[in-house]
């Protein structure tokens, strides 16, 4: 199971395997804002607030325990970035613009960007 959770510091995301939680809080997030959304075997994703306010798609690899970014399909990154499912290597979300417009989405796991 992943979700997230409000504390004194922030919000931080979670894996709980059945016995054991574990904490998840993306490197790259800002005012400690990290949301676990959805899980599929070793694979968490969710999003992040980054440092120009904006949400951040990201995956979490709990074996390894690695961070890395997912992009919207078209890569243009106008907006927020919301992970919210994963199956297997499809992941579905949504981006939001300033101008208040919400388009869906559903790419895969090779669309990640590995951070520098």
């Amino acid at each position: 199971m992943a979700g997230y959770y409000i504390g004194s510091n922030g919000g931080y995301g979670f894996v709980y395997n059945g016995s054991a939680y574990t904490t998840i809080s993306d490197p790259s997030a800002v005012s400690d804002l990290t949301v676990a959304t959805g899980i599929s075997g070793q694979n968490v994703i969710g999003y992040y607030l980054g440092s120009e306010n904006q949400a951040c798609g990201f995956l979490y690899n709990s074996t390894t325990q690695t961070f890395e970014d997912i992009e919207e399909p078209l890569g243009s990154q106008t907006g927020n970035v919301l992970l919210e499912g994963i199956d297997g290597n499809n992941v579905v979300g949504y981006i939001t613009t300033g101008s208040n417009n919400i388009s869906a989405f559903l790419t895969t796991l090779s669309h990640k960007v590995i951070r520098q």
